[in-house]
């Protein structure tokens, strides 16, 4: 399977097919995470009471399996 955005959704497809048994390959040209990725802090996501730094979920992200 290939996605094309490696943005927090396309990071979730990826996992998520990888759950189900599919080979996915997310494709993504600016940084892993898309502009979540890049920015210095993320606030109001899902699941995370307070602000971290993005670049604690990009990392997580990166090598989820």
């Amino acid at each position: 399977m290939l996605i094309v955005g490696g943005g927090p959704a396309g990071v979730a497809a990826g996992v998520y097919a990888g759950a189900e048994g599919l080979r996915a390959l997310v494709v993504e040209d600016v940084a892993i995470g898309g502009q979540a990725g890049t920015s210095s802090r993320i606030e109001n996501y899902m699941g995370f009471p307070t602000a971290f730094p993005a670049a604690t979920w990009s990392g997580a992200a990166r090598y989820r399996r």
